[in-house]
This record gives C-alpha cells, sequence and structure tokens, in this order.
C-alpha cells in the first residue's frame, strides 16, 4: 500500500511538471508569428520560427519569454511597442535569414539581447527609437550578407550617441550593399565601424546625412573594398559639425561614369579637411573623375573653406596640368586637373 502512495504522489508531481513547464525539448513554430501582448511572448514555447516573428503590442515591457529562441526563418520585426524600455531577451538567438528591424519603440533604451548572433541576414534597420542611447547587443555581429540587399540602416535615433554595437562589424556582401547614417542628432562619432573593411556588392552605398554633432568620419578608416563592380555612390550631406573626411582615404572603388555613380558632399559648413579624397581619386583614375564632373556626378560644394574638387585635386604629390571642366548642370567652369 505504501509503495501504491509512493508511485501515486510522484505520478502527480510528474503531471504537474508537465503541465506547468516548458517543454525541454526542441518546438517549431511553423509559419508567421504574431506576439502583440505580453502573455503571448511569455507562453512562447518555441526553439524556431519557421517564418517571420512579429513583436508589436501596447502592453509589451520586455522579451524575456523568448529565451530559448535560437533561429528564425525569416524577418525580425520588433515594431511600435510604446512601453518597451530593454531588449535583453533574445541571448540564444543565433540566426535571422532575412533581416532585422526595430523602429517605432518610444521607451526603447537599451539593445543589449542578441549576444549569439555573428551574422544578419538582408538588412538591419534600427530607426525611430527617440530614446535609444545604445545598441551594444549586436557587438558580435560580423557580417551582413544576401543574396540581394544587405544594408545598415541607422535613422532618426534621437538620444544615439555612438554606434559602437557595431564593434565586430568586418563586411556586407550581397548584390547592394549599403550603410545609411542618417537623422541621429546626438551621434559624436563613428568609431563603432572601425572593424568594417568591405562593400561587396555590384552597387554599393555610403550615406552619412544630418548628424548634428558628428565631426568626423575617422570610424571608416578601415574600409577598403566599395564594390565589385562599377556602381557606386557616396553622400555626405547637411552634417553641421563636420570637420573631416579623411576617414575615407583609404577606400579603393571603382567608378564607371556611364553607370550613374555618384559622390556628393555638401553644405557641411565647418568641413575644411577633405584632401583624404585625393587617394580615391588617384584609384578612380582621372579620366573618370573628369567625366564623373562633366556629367554632374561629382558634387564637392557648400562645405567649409578649403573642402572643393580643385582644394582636392591641388592636395595631391602627383604632377598635374590644369584643365578646363564645365559644370553641365550649372554651365559654370571648374578649374580640374588631369595627370600628365
Amino acid at each position: 500500500m505504501t509503495n501504491l502512495k509512493t508511485l501515486s504522489v510522484l505520478f502527480t508531481i510528474l503531471c504537474l511538471t508537465l503541465v506547468y513547464s516548458k517543454p525541454s525539448f526542441a518546438q517549431v513554430c511553423q509559419g508567421d508569428l504574431t506576439l502583440s501582448t505580453q502573455a503571448e511572448v511569455d507562453a512562447v514555447a518555441c526553439t524556431q520560427v519557421l517564418g517571420n516573428l512579429t513583436i508589436s503590442g501596447g502592453d509589451i515591457t520586455n522579451l524575456d519569454g523568448l529565451s530559448s529562441l535560437t533561429r528564425i526563418r525569416d524577418q525580425l520585426l520588433i515594431v511600435n511597442n510604446p512601453n518597451l524600455k530593454t531588449l535583453d531577451g533574445l541571448p540564444a538567438l543565433d540566426s535571422v535569414g532575412a533581416g532585422i528591424e526595430i523602429s517605432n519603440n518610444p521607451q526603447l533604451e537599451t539593445i543589449n539581447g542578441f549576444s549569439s548572433l555573428t551574422t544578419v541576414h538582408n538588412t538591419l534597420l534600427i530607426s525611430n527609437n527617440p530614446k535609444l542611447t545604445s545598441f551594444d547587443g549586436f557587438n558580435n555581429v560580423e557580417r551582413i550578407s544576401s543574396f540581394f540587399d544587405s544594408q545598415v540602416i541607422i535613422d532618426n535615433n534621437v538620444l544615439l550617441s555612438n554606434i559602437d554595437g557595431l564593434s565586430s562589424l568586418e563586411a556586407l556582401s550581397g548584390k547592394s550593399t549599403y550603410v545609411v547614417i542618417s537623422n541621429n542628432p546626438a551621434l559624436l562619432n563613428v568609431n563603432g565601424l572601425s572593424w568594417l573593411r568591405a562593400l561587396n556588392g555590384t552597387a554599393t552605398g555610403l550615406s552619412i546625412v544630418n548628424n548634428a554633432l558628428l565631426k568626423n568620419l575617422n570610424g571608416l578608416s578601415s574600409l577598403g573594398v566599395f564594390g565589385m563592380d562599377l556602381i557606386g555612390s557616396i553622400e555626405i550631406l547637411d552634417n553641421a559639425a563636420l570637420e573631416s573626411i579623411d576617414g575615407l582615404s583609404n577606400i579603393g572603388a571603382q567608378f564607371d561614369a556611364n553607370r550613374s555613380s555618384r559622390i556628393t558632399i555638401k553644405r557641411n559648413p565647418l568641413l575644411s579637411q577633405c584632401t583624404g579624397l585625393y587617394s580615391l581619386f588617384v584609384r578612380m583614375g582621372w579620366e573618370v573623375v573628369t567625366e564623373l564632373i562633366n556629367i554632374g556626378n561629382l558634387q564637392i560644394s557648400e562645405n567649409g573653406s578649403g573642402c572643393t574638387v580643385a582644394d582636392i585635386l591641388t592636395s595631391g604629390p602627383q604632377t598635374l596640368s590644369m584643365v578646363d571642366l564645365y559644370d553641365i548642370p550649372t554651365g559654370s567652369r571648374l578649374f580640374a586637373f588631369y595627370e600628365d
């Protein structure tokens, strides 16, 4: 009789354990999964989501219930969560197949929850998070890659002072690859990109736009490979405190004037150190530089004293002869230079 009672107690304990505990074996959630309440987040038992995972809800305050999640086949969308303050709950996630978007989270202050992630496929987009001060959770990400577009977009995060969370990023690879840092009024530097070596793609682009406190681009000094084909764009616009872009001096790019390549550096009122672009012009070749100027695809103007096309072309060691070039869009004559 005692043995029967003992067995009965053990059976009861086992049943309660199965009812109130999440299973320890891997569970796969088929298809898209949307979590719109904190209760739904806490109840997730998936280790894999074979679709998109969308987290968007008015009462979601944390993602701790996702601590066992390791793989998302498609996109991870963390958007429109008015009460989410920290993002710490995804420590086991090591694979996201189609990009990460973290946008429109008005209370989000820190992103620390992606410590197992080393590669992001497609796009990493962090935008419109007005209280975000850091996103160190991505500091193990080394590559962003895709068969199609690979992008890093950091846009409109008004308190973000650094992008140190990208400190391990070495390369972007895909058909087109772009880095966009824009509309971050508290951003002081781009030193978080100091390991970035390559933008590999048929089309490549770098856009640094409207970052009011950014003073230099020294954090991009390791960037050497800029494209595997002949289309590229560099856009440095409306950065009120920017003083130097010499951090771009190591870029080795191919630009073809017939393929819509463009370099635009305008409306940076304190920018006076641009001579680091001379080495890029040498690598491009003077014929390409001349053609880009003539069709209006190389524009450097409305910056501080010392940052014009002529300033750059006269700063190098090579012997050059002066030729007359005309800026077709404005009709004004430019003094450009051609290698002897």
